[in-house]
């Protein structure tokens, strides 16, 4: 009788806690995967910490598709450590993964070589005390002295780091679908990550690349020597921070002309939209005009011939758009303009063409400067140019100018 008692109370106990068990753990698995897909699709390597929730968490995040991401970011002081936890995390991802295509996303905007390092540092510490030509000799004393230290034994273990990524004989990259790569702003450091690239990879779709150079030494041309098969490229993204030597996408050789997908910047000038001669077959664009132009004095060359992107049906301009009007595109299938300002200045500036729905706005940071009449002017300027179609959404900030514009002549100015 004490041993069946004893049975009961247990079986008892057991019931309350599995009908009071947290609503987590009563989740379907297909629930579970989701949520593990949107925190593992910007934060892949919190997949570690998964792992070590619970033995049901553990299994079902060990599934070979929970692995093909692949995300690092190097930092630019020497941390062996860190090193030595993505070591770790890269060979799980490429194992764990299988055969599957992989998504990589290498984050190395901050790293640079010891000497870079080191100097970077010392301006950082004695520019308040030190004058500009005595902070430069120090430097250049430092960058002589440089190749047997800590740093320089850093840049090599993330050299290693990334022959890892690649694999041996860049076989891994033959799985890559897609790849996010900031380079680092030393471009010393960066032609060293370029050289590593040289791998075939025919299933990426898509290519984002940010602070990507024009090399600057004349024995080598990174142009030539990255990614030499993209012929299942449709989606090319590339951005800047500066205006100083950077990538066009014309300059990359590799570029397939069946490109459908462009994200671009104008860093270099206007005569960078002779890009769009090769790449006809485009389905979306965007384009993003920086501020470095708005004080340009001249006006761009000339644009013709026109543009012609037959098959075009999404188009985003972002920034300044001062020059926007006398940029000529054939686009006879567009469906969507987004249209995102930066300053009020050009108020009146409008794109010539004939899209099925338009999207303005202004960019939050800068909407402080846009006074009532700014948006009046320009708002007017858009509702007159783009009547013809079928719908035309302004954010919600301007709305009210919107409709003010929009009323009869009786209830608000047209």
């Amino acid at each position: 009788m004490a041993l069946q008692s004893e049975q009961e109370a247990l079986a008892t106990h057991i019931a309350f806690i599995r009908a009071n068990d947290p609503p987590i753990l009563r989740v379907p698995n297909e629930i579970l995967h989701l949520i593990f897909d949107y925190i593992l699709r910007d934060a892949h390597p919190e997949i570690r910490t998964i792992l070590l929730v619970c033995k049901r968490w553990h299994e079902a995040a060990s599934k070979p598709r929970f692995w093909t991401r692949l995300q690092i970011s190097v930092e630019a002081y020497p941390n062996f450590e860190l090193l030595g936890m993505w070591t770790r995390y890269i060979s799980a991802c490429v194992h764990r993964s299988c055969d599957l295509p992989l998504a990589v996303s290498l984050d190395f905007e901050r790293f640079s070589t010891g000497a870079t390092f080191i100097a970077e540092q010392i301006e950082d510490c004695l520019h308040e005390f030190l004058s500009t030509n005595e902070i430069s000799m120090i430097k250049s004393y430092v960058a002589e002295d440089i190749d047997g230290s800590m740093c320089t034994l850093y840049f090599d273990r993330v050299m290693d780091l990334v022959d890892l990524i690649t694999g041996e004989e860049r076989t891994n990259m033959k799985r890559w679908k897609y790849l996010r790569l900031l380079l680092p702003t030393d471009s010393n450091a960066a032609q060293e990550i370029w050289w590593q690239l040289t791998g075939p990879t025919p299933l990426l779709t898509e290519l984002v690349l940010e602070n990507a150079t024009v090399s600057d030494y004349e024995t080598t041309d990174i142009k030539e020597l990255v990614l030499p098969n993209l012929g299942a490229l449709q989606t090319l993204i590339i951005k800047t921070s500066t205006i100083v030597n950077h990538t066009r996408p014309s300059e990359l050789a590799f570029v397939p002309p069946t490109l459908e997908h462009l994200e671009m910047s104008l860093d270099h000038g206007w005569f960078t939209m002779d890009d769009l001669r090769i790449f006809t077959n485009l389905v979306t664009l965007k384009i993003c005009i920086p501020h470095q132009m708005m004080a340009v004095p001249w006006e761009p060359p000339s644009l013709e011939p026109t543009y012609h992107l037959p098959r075009l049906r999404k188009l985003t301009v972002v920034g300044n758009l001062t020059f926007l009007p006398l940029l000529s595109l054939n686009v006879p299938s567009l469906d969507e303009l987004h249209i995102v300002r930066h300053n009020p200045l050009n108020l009146d500036a409008v794109l010539h063409v004939s899209p099925k729905r338009v999207n303005w706005n202004v960019a939050k940071p800068y909407r402080k400067e846009w006074t009532t009449d700014a948006l009046r002017t320009a708002l007017r300027a858009i509702l007159s140019e783009y009547r013809s179609a079928t719908e035309i959404t302004i954010n919600g900030f301007a709305q009210n100018v919107a409709l003010e514009l929009m009323a009869p002549e009786t209830g608000g100015q047209q």
